[in-house]
């Protein structure tokens, strides 16, 4: 596992458990789940099962973030990324160092963070978003641009579909 060191494999597994359960908790399907834990994807959705006490939704996951946001979200994305950014601060948002090494656990902090900010009935941004729009920037689906007049950084495109400028000022 890349963002776990650990020698002692049964060690690694209660990490890896650790880590799966803190995910479900905040409803990453499984199969990211599975993912960033690499654990098995039966012992994933029985976590599942124990932590929700239902099985896992079922359908098709979303291709990008694009399809899981909309224009009223695009501030709350920007102060997210921002956090993030601030928790792996020697880069911007580069692709090798999103999810990867502690990726997971820096992504798990700034959404504590992020839901930390603001009252439960004020949180716009799921743990599911989140997920996809870092794995957007990490792969190129997604662009951030920086807006010329207040300088703050948003989220520019999404499968090459321009968003509606900067969130913040409207430019």
């Amino acid at each position: 596992m890349e963002y776990i060191e650990c020698n002692d494999p049964y060690l690694l597994e209660m990490k890896r458990e650790e880590i799966a359960r803190q995910l479900i908790r905040y409803r990453l399907r499984p199969p990211q789940t599975t993912i960033l834990t690499r654990m098995h994807r039966k012992k994933v959705r029985a976590i599942w099962k124990q932590v929700h006490q239902s099985s896992p939704p079922k359908g098709l996951q979303p291709s990008s973030c694009s399809s899981l946001l909309k224009k009223r979200d695009m501030k709350d994305v920007s102060v997210f990324i921002a956090i993030y950014k601030s928790i792996i601060p020697e880069s911007p948002l580069n692709p090798e160092r999103i999810i990867r090494r502690t990726g997971v656990l820096n992504l798990l902090d700034a959404y504590r963070i992020y839901c930390n900010m603001f009252s439960s009935k004020s949180i716009v941004l799921d743990f599911q978003t989140v997920y996809y729009l870092i794995h957007d920037i990490k792969y190129g689906i997604a662009t951030l641009g920086t807006c010329e007049s207040c300088e703050r950084e948003y989220l520019e495109t999404v499968n090459d579909k321009a968003f509606w400028g900067c969130p913040f000022c409207n430019k």
